[in-house]
This record gives structure tokens, sequence and C-alpha cells, in this order.
């Protein structure tokens, strides 16, 4: 298998599990006080910050 089949995969890998730690911050935060903006920023800023700490990862590891 080439490297950059590898690469592609753990890039999926990470994007799917940041999404999912997104969805499920938005959610917790909806549920606490009923917001949309507000589950959305923290849904989204979870999401981004997953994403960035597997890119972090990824940069150490390679």
């Amino acid at each position: 298998m080439p490297e950059y089949a590898l690469a592609a995969l753990w890039i999926v890998v990470a994007g799917l599990f940041g999404l999912l730690v997104g969805a499920a911050a938005g959610w917790l935060s909806w549920l606490d006080e009923r917001r949309v903006p507000r589950a959305v920023l923290v849904g989204g800023s979870a999401c981004g910050a997953t994403w960035v700490f597997a890119v972090a990862v990824t940069a150490l590891v390679a």
C-alpha cells in the first residue's frame, strides 16, 4: 500500500471522528440551554479542535 494511501485513510478517520465529536458537543450544548447558535458554535469549535489535534499528531508521527 502506498504511503499516501495510508495518509488519506488517517485523514478520513480524523475527519469522521471530528464530526462525531463536534456533533456530540453540539448536542450536549443544545440540551443545556436549548440555544441553537450556541450549540452550533460549540460543536464547530469541538470539531475544529479535533481536526487540529489530529493534524498535530500526524505531523509528530510522520
